[in-house]
Order: C-alpha cells, then structure tokens, then sequence
C-alpha cells in the first residue's frame, strides 16, 4: 500500500516539469523554517535566564552548544540580553519568510500540476475514439475535468502539506532529542501505540471516497442530462419528480461527506487528550526532579515548550494521511479514467490522402455499435471522383452510419472503406480530415461570431476566404443583413439565427476547408423550402469540382443526384439513377409514393 502510493505521488509530481524541485525546495524550506523555530524556543530558556536572575551567573544552554555557551558567557549581561533577543526575533523573521515562501509554492506546484493533468485528460479525451466517448453519459467527462482534477490539485497541496508537516515533526523530535533522548523515545512509543488503529481508518476513508467519486459522477450526469431535457419537464409537469430525483441523489453524497467528516475529525481529540496527558506527566517530572535538586528541572521547560509545539504538528500529519486516502481515491480514478482513454487512440498509418483520386469505395462493409446489433450488413459500393451520390432509406436503416464511416470517425466492425484499393486506416487522420468533410443533420455552432464558426478549423483563413465559402453555400446575403455582420454573435449552440442559417453556416464552414469529398448527413431534414433549395442549389453548383455524398430522408434534394444507393435493413437495396429505381425497384416506388412526389408512376 505504501509502495502504491509513493509511486503515485511521485508521477503525480511529475506530471508537471518543475513539479519535484519546487516541491523538494519547499520541503527544504520548511525543515529551515522549523529549525529557526526550534532555536528560537531554546534560546528563550537562557535569556529568561537573564531576565529573571540578572547576576552574573553564567547561562546554560539546554543544547550541547558549548563554543556559543562560552561565546555568551563571555559577554556582558546587558550584552547577553540584546543578543539574545536579536537571536530570539532573527529566528521568527526568518522561520516567517521561509513559510511565507513555502505557502506560494505548494499553491504554484498544486495549480500548475492540475492544469497538467486537466490538460492531458482533455487531450486524451478529445483524441479518443468517438466509439468510446460517445458511450459516456452526459456530464461524465466533466467531472472528472472539473471536480476530480480539482480534488488532485487539493491532493497535491496534501501531499506537500504532509512532507512539510513531516519535516517539522522530524526537527522538533531531533531538538527534543538533544534535550532528552530516553524521554523522547518514552513519548514517540506512548503515541504510536494511540496511533495503530488509525491504519484501519484510513483504508476505510479510501474506500469511502471511492464510492463519494461515483457518486458525484452521477449527479454531474444527472444535471447534464437534465439542462437539455427541462422543456419535456415543464411539458409533462414533471418538477416534482425531478425535485425528488436529485435531492435523493445528493442526499447520498451528504451522507458520505458527513461519515468521512466524523471519522476524519476523530483523530484530533484523541491526540489531544493524549497529548494533555503526556504534558501534565512531564509537567510532575519536572516537580519532582526540582524537588531533588534546584536546577534538575532547568531542562523541562523548553522540552516542555517544544513538545506542546509538537502536539498540533501531529495531530495535522494524522489528520493529512487521512485526507489523503481521500484524495488518492480521486487521482486513482482519473489516472484509471485517462490510462481508458489514451489505450483506444485510433489507428491511423503515415500516408498522406491522395491529391487526385479515383474513386471512395466500401468493400464488404459491416458495423455495429453493440455486439450482435448490426446496424450495416456487407455493405460495398463505388464513389467516383467529381460525381453527386446519394444514399437513401427509412429512418433507422444505417444511413448516417455509412457517413461516419466515410469521414473514418467510426472503423467498419468488418470490410473496408478504401481509396483507390487503399484503406483509410493507413492514412493520417490530419490529411483525411482535410480531404473529406461531414455537414452533420443538425449542425452545432460555438456561441461565437459568424467569422468565428465559419473559420473553424482555418484559423488562419483571410476574410475574402471565409467571404467566397459564404458565398459558395448561399449565405453571404442574409450574413450582410445582420447588425454586425460576419461579427454578429449566433448565440449559445447558435441560437440566435434560423435552422436554415445554421445550416448554411456550416456548410461555408466545410466548403471553407476545401475538401474533395463533402458529405451532407439529412442536411435539408429540419429546414425550411427556402433554404432546401440552396442547398440544393450547392449541391449542384460544386457538381464535378467535389465529390458530394448526400444522405437523405427527404427525395427532393438528391433526385437528381448521379447515382442513389437505397438502404434498408442495413443493406444497399439497390442503386440506380432515381428514374431507373422507380421504374425497377418496388420498394423504393413505395418509398417515392409515400413521399407525394408526383412523378412515380
């Protein structure tokens, strides 16, 4: 256990660059901090000395510190005073500094460590495989950005807390030491005894903090699930029940706050009452060893002072080990959850996409998101550069699976999509990322300006660039009209504008990358008749210049596409012109008839 967690500690620290020697510097730091305190505490004994006798008796000094014993003695009683004070006040300025110091870097080294790690997870997270991330419930992900790589950076600051508090134990048992030996041993036995039990305690502390972490989890779900879902609650009047949801919810992770709390805070009033014992047995040794001989007891009271010192110092590292069985509980989680996500990166090879191609082809294409629930069925078809193909079919059918597919963010569970013979996954993902571009059903739009989201993934693109992509998707008009034009803010998710001006926007967006294959996923579905016509004007307007796969639901956009691939039950049903599949094929007449176009026959 403690091998495990020195280990984790030490990639925790470095995790960020600097990490280890700043911290190791802190910890310095803290050691030279406690040694000016523990002077300071030895030299007040002699200079109460002075004060309180004024003769000329020599001073004694409860250290074996002979040369600066005899370097005092040497001097005047006046003298002794000053210097003494100086020593006294130097030795608290400078233990002030030094912690001073030491607080700035364990806040430096916390913060910079969890931006360390909240950045690789971010990165992790944005890297992985839709496959995986998109099976996380809504919020998951936050969490563990926010929350969990908080609780690391609070961890950290434990951690330094405890190596300083360490420190400082160490140096007041070594000045004690100096002071009595024996009767340091005799304490450190008494107070290890007290302390077995709370091995137990912090174990059970871990755990609990594990089961806290999902627990949170949860709500964090629960919230992200609920934001997009509160006009459904109002609709069906459902307050009420969501109230009671999350109260139960919360109320769990009250409980395990409230047990960890009271388990935590048990170690303080047991080290206290020890404490208080240990010092009223010191408090009598000294009576009776004073009883003995007059300056028998000299010796007591600074250990006296250092011990009642050592007191908090110790209750703080009790209380650090179990706080941190709490915060490693987290750092385990999120180490487990990024090791998940970096062992799924995407396989991608080193070649670069064609700049000319022939053809995008599927050979003997299956794919399913859960086990046993195909979605495609050896599914193969031919795409020929320059050429508008459609594929169509009921809802449900695989359709807008082909298109993620296409794109390369899904990898077929059997077949291949190729290039010209050439499989996508010996491709880099940056150049098939810049050949083939998707315009999703339901596009998203940052809460940005309209330069902004049309520019996305070109940054570096002039305005005539960003203007001449408006342009080619019809949108450069009803952009003029808006009160701060290409600076107008569309809104959260780009709200403030029409679905048919979001959809005209994110087709700029792709037009502006310059692919060779755009592919348009139901992209006239949820607009209006005047906006499906010029996207469908687009469509036919980049005819020859880019290969345009459209999927659809609705016929009117792809009847005159080059070839239209029909899909049912996850297979190609057949493929045709759209005056050949209606003449030729019954269940796509069907599919025609139900949608009133009038030409089927």
């Amino acid at each position: 256990m403690i091998g495990r967690r020195v280990g984790e500690a030490r990639r925790l620290f470095a995790a960020w660059r600097r990490g280890t020697p700043l911290a190791a510097g802190a910890v310095v730091a803290s050691a030279v901090a406690t040694a000016f305190e523990g002077f300071g505490v030895v030299m007040l004994l002699p200079f109460l000395q002075r004060v309180l006798q004024g003769g000329p008796e020599p001073l004694m000094l409860p250290l074996r510190a002979r040369a600066l014993e005899q370097w005092l003695n040497g001097l005047s009683a006046s003298a002794q005073l000053v210097t003494l004070g100086v020593l006294i006040v130097g030795s608290v300025a400078g233990r002030e500094a030094l912690l001073y110091a030491v607080g700035y870097l364990k806040l430096l080294v916390s913060m910079r460590t969890a931006d360390v790690v909240r950045a690789r997870l971010h990165a992790a997270f944005v890297e992985a495989p839709l496959a995986l991330t998109s099976r996380y419930p809504h919020g998951h992900f936050q969490n563990y950005l926010h929350t969990e790589a908080n609780r690391v950076r609070q961890l950290v600051t434990q951690l330094m807390s405890l190596a300083q508090t360490a420190i400082v134990a160490a140096t007041l048992i070594a000045v004690m030491a100096l002071i009595s030996l024996r009767l340091v041993v005799l304490v450190l036995v008494v107070l290890a005894a007290l302390g077995l039990p709370l091995v137990r305690l912090f174990r059970w502390v871990h755990a609990t903090g594990s089961r806290r972490v999902q627990s949170r989890i949860e709500i964090v779900n629960y919230l992200a699930e609920l934001m997009p879902f509160l006009r459904s609650v109002h609709i069906f009047g459902s307050q009420r029940q969501e109230i009671a949801r999350f109260a139960a919810r919360y109320t769990d992770v009250t409980q395990r706050d409230l047990r960890l709390y009271a388990v935590n805070n048990l170690v303080t009033p047991v080290y206290h009452t020890a404490g208080a014992l240990v010092v009223l047995g010191l408090v009598l040794l000294g009576v009776w060893l004073a009883a003995g001989s007059p300056g028998g007891a000299a010796w007591v009271i600074p250990f006296v002072l250092l011990f009642v010192r050592f007191l908090p110092i110790l209750n703080e590292l009790n209380l650090a080990l179990s706080y941190l069985a709490d915060g490693f509980a987290s750092y385990e989680k999120l180490e487990a959850e990024l090791a998940t996500l970096r062992g799924r990166r995407m396989e991608e090879g080193g070649r670069r996409f064609p700049a000319v191609f022939g053809a995008l082809e599927l050979h003997g294409v299956s794919f399913a998101y859960e086990p046993d629930a195909p979605v495609l069925r050896d599914v193969s078809l031919t795409i020929p550069r320059g050429r508008h193909v459609a594929v169509v079919g009921p809802s449900g059918c695989g359709k807008s699976t082909l298109c993620l597919l296409l794109c390369r963010l899904y990898d077929p569970t059997n077949g291949s999509v190729r290039v010209d013979g050439a499989d996508l996954r010996t491709f880099s993902l940056g150049s098939l990322r810049e050949a083939i571009t998707l315009v999703e059903q339901t596009p998203v739009l940052l809460n940005d300006t309209v330069r902004a989201n049309i520019a996305y993934g070109r940054s570096d693109a002039s305005d005539a660039e960003i203007r001449f992509a408006a342009k080619r998707a019809h949108a450069d008009d009803f952009i003029a009209e808006f009160p701060h034009a290409y600076e107008t803010n569309v809104g959260n998710l780009g709200t403030a504008i029409s679905g048919g001006q979001r959809q005209r926007i994110a087709i700029a967006r792709a037009l502006l990358r310059s692919p060779q294959v755009l592919i348009f996923d139901e992209a006239t579905s949820a607009v209006d008749s005047v906006s499906e016509a010029l996207i469908k004007q687009t469509i036919e307007e980049l005819r020859g210049v880019v290969t345009v796969v459209s999927v659809a639901h609705r016929l009117s956009t792809i009847r005159d596409a080059d070839e239209i691939h029909f899909v049912s039950g996850g297979r190609i049903a057949c493929s045709g012109t759209f005056a050949e599949l209606v003449v030729k094929h019954a269940e796509f007449r069907e599919y025609v008839r139900a949608q009133d176009l009038s030409s089927a026959p």
